[in-house]
């Protein structure tokens, strides 16, 4: 059972009251939508070429902000080897990408073959009126997975100053990064950041970073599905030796009940019972060792 505030914990003698959890928030509410028709896309870049020291033509060089996107990487991959839970892992990573971009959500989405869609495996979002609020383009996040390319986009009509008309204000995404990660051998995940209500958008330098940090979180959540995978395959052959230990097992009992039925059955054709104790002891011992029922005092065969 998940722990909420309030709840009481009784150990021996011991009572332990859960107080202040971060979790006793609200959850984001997470919604994905179509692009919207005011949507552009200001830079892209392949995701395989994500290179925060490669620079770009068309921005003016800042070392101050390249070193901090350095360092920024450093941290991600810092957070990521460290020992706590995956969930505790994501979302760190999140809040830190978030929080070094100026973002007001950040979130990983991976492709869910039953669903048929895209998922949200994990969140960080600023409140906003009380509930963290998260909205991601479909669309958006179809076209960068395809083209393996990140994409930076902006909006100019989810600025306030233009009204509530257009479907972009009701979502209030003003600038998104989109990179796509490849999980599985494949690119079925994505890594979305968003500025809502904003006059600012992301930069190139910004859509260098969110590439480079998805490459690394790719390769972490693909790790995680290598391991998963891992302990599938060794609980599948442990439970194989299981049983066939039984299966030895077993085949010993059944050999030893069909040798004493048959000298049961020799005797009583013979009409000669001086053996049959010993065969009805024999056919109990088997079957209490079947149903592993030792007798009183002696320990257990298996």
């Amino acid at each position: 059972a998940m722990l909420k505030d309030g709840d009481v914990i009784r150990v021996g003698g011991t009572y332990i009251t859960i107080e202040g959890l971060a979790e006793s928030a609200p959850p984001p509410d997470t919604t994905l939508r179509a692009i919207d028709p005011s949507m552009r896309v200001l830079a892209s870049l392949d995701h395989r070429d994500a290179d925060l020291l490669a620079g770009s033509r068309v921005e003016e060089p800042d070392t101050a902000r390249e070193i901090e996107m350095l360092r920024g990487v450093g941290e991600v991959s810092n957070i990521l080897v460290s020992g706590a839970t995956r969930e505790s892992l994501l979302r760190n990573v999140l809040d830190h990408i978030k929080d070094l971009l100026d973002a007001d959500s950040a979130c990983v989405m991976l492709w869910d073959d039953d669903a048929d869609n895209w998922d949200f495996h994990a969140v960080s979002a600023t409140p906003e009126e009380g509930t963290p609020t998260v909205s991601v383009s479909r669309t958006i996040i179809n076209q960068a997975v395809k083209d393996g390319m990140a994409l930076l986009t902006e909006n100019p009509l989810a600025d306030d100053r233009f009204g509530p008309s257009d479907s972009i204000v009701i979502h209030k995404i003003s600038s998104a990064l989109c990179a796509p990660m490849t999980i599985d051998e494949e690119l079925n995940g994505a890594l979305c950041i968003n500025r809502r209500s904003r006059a600012d958008a992301f930069s190139p330098l910004d859509l260098r970073f969110t590439a480079t940090v998805a490459n690394i979180v790719g390769v972490y959540l693909e790790k995680l599905r290598i391991q998963d995978e891992y302990v599938k395959q060794e609980r599948l052959a442990a439970v194989g030796q299981v049983i066939a230990g039984l299966a030895h097992y077993a085949k010993n009992i059944i050999t030893g009940l069909q040798l004493s039925v048959a000298g049961a059955q020799r005797m009583l054709a013979r009409e000669s019972f001086d053996n049959m104790d010993a065969c009805v002891d024999s056919i109990a011992n088997e079957e209490r060792r079947l149903t592993f029922h030792p007798k009183e005092g002696e320990p257990a065969d298996v």
